[in-house]
């Protein structure tokens, strides 16, 4: 008889913990339910190369309906509001036109995103230097959403300047944030993509002593140089470009190049624990 009590209440006592987890999630989902929708830029920076006047192209670039509510699409229109940032140097008529004079982006209802358009004037490109439309989201016209505060800025960089880089060979030296110094002798360059382009080697490490190829890749904008993200030596080495960044202080980039065609590129490397800056040079051969 005392065993089937205590069976008895082990049972009442487990529905009864069935019963409060059943109502937390409840009560968890309907909070999650009643939060607004959140939308932003999925991405933040675009990079639009054109070296010859092919005229007007159409491009779009995403606005996302990233969290809230339930996860459904929004059962009516979410309009977003947006405005040119003043730190702009590209020009409307110039560089770019819109397609859409609104000042508004809109996400449809039963869509989880909307793609914005500009006409890029490809024949109007700077060709000495990269110019920057900056567009920044306001406000949502809708009731039942937000923005998100960390997908509020679109930086769009229309790059004219086609780099001379590629196909070349360089004497590359180097320095070591704890004073060591090194030559990696000559190396070639090679063009991967569009100003895009990857070395022979990194830091002081010959060619295929470490991988068959522990080199990295780089973009030319316009004399400025920047290190692709997430390259890690072939994961031999980790590296910390792309996440800790020290770039040149006058330009903001992570190298430049000189009007003789030579450049110089700063990126750190992590070896047992210490971040080591390295400052290679590489001189036209």
């Amino acid at each position: 008889m005392k065993n089937f009590k205590l069976l008895t209440l082990l049972f009442v006592s487990a529905l009864f913990s069935v019963s409060c987890i059943v109502d937390d999630e409840d009560e968890t989902l309907d909070a999650m339910a009643n939060t607004p929708y959140v939308v932003g830029f999925k991405t933040a920076s675009f990079t639009e190369s054109y070296f010859s006047d092919e005229g007007p192209i159409e491009s779009y670039y995403p606005l996302n309906l990233i969290g809230g509510m339930d996860g459904t699409p929004s059962a009516s229109n979410i309009v977003v509001n947006y405005s040119v940032n003043p730190a702009s140097s590209a020009t409307e008529g110039v560089e770019f036109d819109f397609m859409d004079n609104s000042g508004t982006m809109t996400i449809p209802a039963g869509q989880r995103f909307d793609e914005f358009g500009i006409y890029i004037n490809t024949g109007n490109l700077n060709p000495t230097e990269p110019t920057r439309l900056i567009l920044d989201l306001e406000g949502v016209a809708s009731n039942n959403a937000t923005i998100s505060s960390f997908n509020t800025t679109l930086t769009i960089t229309f790059v004219g300047c086609q780099s001379q880089l590629g196909g070349q060979n360089y004497l590359v030296t180097g320095t070591r944030s704890d004073g060591a110094s090194f030559s990696m002798g000559v190396e070639p360059l090679v063009e991967v993509g569009v100003n895009t382009f990857h070395t022979l080697t990194t830091g002081h490490w010959a060619a295929g002593s470490l991988q068959p190829d522990h080199g990295f890749s780089f973009v030319d904008v316009c004399g400025e140089l920047s290190i692709l993200p997430d390259q890690y030596l072939m994961n031999a080495y980790s590296n910390t470009w792309g996440g800790v960044q020290y770039p040149d202080a006058s330009s903001g980039a992570h190298g430049v190049v000189d009007e003789n065609g030579n450049f110089t590129i700063i990126y750190s490397i992590v070896l047992s624990g210490t971040n080591y800056i390295y400052t290679m040079t590489y001189t036209l051969q």
